[in-house]
Formats: structure tokens, C-alpha cells, sequence
């Protein structure tokens, strides 16, 4: 029987969700509601790799989550958020932050190493990866 969620993924959830804890009140934010953000990101998984941001969203919005459309929004591209909300969120920014940041067993890697990361899996050709590179190349932009 395979896994639902496999376990890098779990360990990426959770590594997301404790970065996303201990830096929110940079923004400005409640830590304890940006874990559970960050510990539901992906939840979307459960019904396999295709359009998981879509089924998450659709899933927490189903439970009344506050959060959903930064769910549905982590893996659009810059411009499409931009289209979506006409504004960042803070939170969706913390989250794009963290989950561009944190590797698949949990650990810090930063962006440089985070984005090799899916370049090695998704290919560096990849629409996947130049989202990922454009959005980071965007959150670099924004800490000057």
C-alpha cells in the first residue's frame, strides 16, 4: 500500500510550519496560526501530486479555513497572485518564503539550495521551477 502523503512531504509540512511560527511576528502575524498554515500547505497531497494547491484550497475551504487562498496561491507565479489578490498578503508571503526555503526532510536550506533542490527533481527546464526561481527571485527583491 502506498503512502497518501509521503513522509519528505510530512517533514516539509512541519519544517514549513515551524519556520513559519518563529517568523511571524515579523509580519506582524499570530505564530499559532501560521504553524497550522504552514502545516497545511500541501494538504492538497492527499489526492496526488496534480493541482494540490486547487484541492487543498478546495478542501479548507470546505472547513471554513481562513487561510485557504494562500493554499491555492503557494505554487501560482508571481504575476498570477498579483492577478488573484491585486496585493500580497503577509501571510501568503510567509509562506512562500518558508516553503521556498525548507528542504524536503524538514531542514533550513535557504533559496539558493532549495531551488537546486527542485531543479534536481522537477528539472530546471521545469515550469515548476522557474515559478519557484521567479518567486524567489521576487521575495529577494522585497527584503533590500
Amino acid at each position: 500500500m502506498s503512502e497518501i502523503i509521503s513522509k519528505e512531504k510530512i517533514l516539509h509540512m512541519w519544517g514549513v510550519a515551524e519556520y513559519m511560527y518563529q517568523n511571524a511576528s515579523k509580519y506582524g502575524l499570530k505564530p499559532d496560526k501560521m504553524y497550522v498554515l504552514g502545516l497545511l500547505h500541501d494538504i492538497g497531497y492527499i489526492k496526488g501530486k496534480q493541482d494540490h494547491e486547487w484541492y487543498g484550497c478546495e478542501l479548507m475551504q470546505r472547513l471554513g479555513f481562513k487561510y485557504s487562498e494562500e493554499i491555492r496561491l503557494h505554487g501560482e507565479s508571481i504575476e498570477d497572485i498579483f492577478n488573484s489578490f491585486h496585493s500580497m498578503t503577509p501571510e501568503l508571503r510567509l509562506l512562500l518564503e518558508a516553503d521556498l526555503s525548507i528542504g524536503l526532510n524538514g531542514e533550513y536550506l535557504g533559496y539558493e539550495a532549495r531551488l537546486k533542490d527542485i531543479g534536481d527533481r522537477y528539472d530546471f527546464d521545469s515550469d515548476t521551477y522557474k515559478i519557484c526561481s521567479n518567486t524567489i527571485e521576487w521575495l529577494k527583491s522585497q527584503n533590500k
